[in-house]
């Protein structure tokens, strides 16, 4: 075989392989735009200083992925959320707890944050019915794709755990 045929070969099959796998440190995407390890670190580590306890990555990585689709239906019906709204919005929260506001959240946080927030304002609309019909239909029609790591969704838009039946648990108890 020809070093030009090897060559060929080389790059139809990184292609094709490239087609399949996510980059390596990709927790999701959707319609080719990352959530990373690190945008979930950075959330995570925003609302454990927001709750006083880390959330379930698997519930950062939903509220990240969802705000990618959840943003730009809302936007359709005029509910769009600054930084400073969210800002505002996690210092009310703080207010309400007690808790300490915090000063600066990362640009994931925020993501986080913005999901939320549009997510409260779409259920006061008066046309809260339509755009939950549309934010499902975004979500349906959206590329998504999730790191094994945190799960797969089904068809009712839950993140949910990959069972692996090759992995055994095994209760040392017994």
């Amino acid at each position: 075989m020809s070093r030009r045929s090897i060559a060929a070969a080389l790059v139809v099959s990184a292609a094709l392989l490239g087609g399949c796998a996510q980059l390596p440190g990709t927790a999701a995407t959707v319609d080719r735009a990352r959530v990373t390890e690190g945008d979930v670190a950075d959330a995570t580590q925003d609302f454990e200083q927001l709750l006083g306890s880390a959330p379930n990555a698997v519930a950062v990585v939903d509220a990240l992925v969802k705000e990618k689709v959840v943003t730009p239906v809302a936007a359709e019906y005029g509910i769009t959320a600054s930084d400073a709204q969210v800002v505002d919005y996690f210092g009310e929260y703080s207010a309400s707890t007690g808790a300490e506001p915090l000063e600066e959240f990362s640009e994931a946080g925020l993501q986080v944050g913005r999901y939320l927030y549009l997510m409260g304002e779409a259920q006061l609309s008066e046309d809260a019915m339509g755009i939950s019909e549309d934010m499902l239909a975004a979500f349906e029609a959206a590329d998504i794709e999730v790191s094994d790591r945190y799960g797969a969704y089904n068809e009712g838009g839950e993140l949910l755990p990959v069972e692996h039946p090759w992995l055994k648990t095994f209760n040392a108890a017994q």
